[in-house]
């Protein structure tokens, strides 16, 4: 299993505002180009994310795990 796996919806739009916030914070200090680093690290989290919300969305409780990585 996934460590995003039921992900709800709620907490998925709270994390892509974060992610929003964090890059408006960075931008207002100039840091972004610092800490791209960083940035690409919280953008792969939220790819995962937004990966088991599909695959939640998509297939449900009925998903299989080993079916998982041929969806």
């Amino acid at each position: 299993m996934g460590r995003y796996d039921h992900i709800s919806d709620k907490r998925l739009c709270a994390e892509v505002a974060r992610y929003g916030r964090l890059l408006q914070r960075m931008e207002e200090r100039g840091e972004v180009l610092d800490r791209t680093a960083d940035i690409l690290t919280v953008l792969g989290e939220l790819r995962q994310m937004v990966f088991a919300w599909e695959m939640s969305c998509t297939y449900g409780d009925d998903l299989d795990p080993d079916e998982a990585s041929t969806a």
